[in-house]
């Protein structure tokens, strides 16, 4: 694990330049993490967008109405599925947990220190699920039929954007394009992500476009809520956003739907 700047200024505020507890530095605390890109990770990237190419094109080569209504879809399960995803990865399990322990470390720790993802190059951000999703869209190719194996291969693709766009909402500097792909709802903007940087972290949970957060946090929907009370009444595993002082009316209001 490496703790650099952040953790110095911390110690000693009186002695970091003033420059430093402006701009922390990055702060990596699970094993193996690094902030390099790798000609591996953008293999992984590579063969899956063109994976993903390549089903797309099939599926409307061989069903042009039912794929592009499929690839409509998997861009609104795509947002969708990056809210599911972050909200369970925040709230429950460990980087003990089987097969997703070190994406529940990533984002619970994320909280901790949510500048450090700003320093990482693209395929240091996304490979990880690059390296998942390639196999998931050859299954799907290989399994379904042409409209749902477009819907798949779309919503699978969109988490990759979904995290790189996650990555834009905490970076200071953007280009003049992915500050207007914000503006105009493509990208999820940083003043919209910011308000899930709010313990206890109980809303603002999809990070592709961020367009489905107002319907699922407010009433009468508040999914997240009853999605809580689900898995309490099935488990009796009460999730990291009900814990504490300010998680306490999450929780009452969870209970009281």
């Amino acid at each position: 694990a490496a703790v650099t700047g952040a953790a110095v200024a911390a110690a000693s505020p009186g002695s970091a330049p003033r420059a430093a507890r402006r701009t922390p530095q990055p702060v990596l605390t699970l094993p193996g993490d690094t902030l390099e890109s790798t000609p591996g990770m953008a293999g992984y990237v590579a063969a899956w967008t063109a994976v993903t190419l390549a089903v797309l094109g099939r599926s409307l080569a061989a069903a042009p109405a039912g794929a592009a209504a499929g690839i409509a879809c998997g861009m609104l399960m795509a947002e969708l599925f990056s809210g599911i995803f972050h909200w369970a990865t925040d709230n429950y399990g460990s980087i003990e947990t089987p097969v997703v322990g070190f994406a529940c470390a990533a984002f619970q720790g994320h909280h901790l220190a949510p500048w450090t993802i700003s320093f990482r190059p693209f395929a240091n951000n996304v490979f990880k699920i690059a390296r998942a999703g390639l196999p998931l869209t050859g299954l799907a190719a290989a399994l379904l039929p042409a409209p749902l194996a477009a819907f798949a291969a779309t919503t699978f693709y969109g988490q990759m954007w979904a995290q790189e766009f996650h990555r834009w909402s905490h970076t200071k500097r953007l280009a003049p394009w992915q500050r207007a792909l914000q503006r105009c709802g493509v990208a999820i903007s940083t003043a919209d992500h910011c308000r899930h940087h709010k313990p206890p972290f109980s809303t603002h949970y999809c990070i592709l476009s961020g367009g489905l957060n107002p319907v699922l946090d407010s009433k009468p929907v508040l999914f997240w809520r009853r999605l809580e009370r689900f898995f309490y009444q099935a488990t009796g595993i009460e999730p990291n956003c009900w814990k504490g002082d300010k998680g306490a009316p999450v929780r009452q209001q969870a209970l009281g739907l």
